[in-house]
């Protein structure tokens, strides 16, 4: 899970900032991690708030559905 960076700091004496680096990195882990066969679900948020606030919404139905299933 990545998301916006708020407020990007540039890295002294590199062509790029902190929020390039970290998006660069998990980019890489997710090709590292398929490579190798490894599934992989990527999930950046633009408004970390409202993007937490969705997921915890949706874990909570799909919660709900499993538990519905197992009665």
């Amino acid at each position: 899970m990545t998301a916006s960076a708020t407020g990007d700091i540039a890295i002294p004496e590199r062509p790029f900032t902190f929020g390039q680096l970290i998006a660069a990195q998990a980019a890489g882990d997710a090709q590292v991690l398929e490579n190798h066969g490894r599934p992989v679900l990527r999930l950046h948020l633009t408004d970390r708030g409202a993007g937490v606030a969705q997921l915890q919404e949706i874990v909570a139905a799909l919660a709900g559905q499993a538990s519905a299933l197992e009665s």
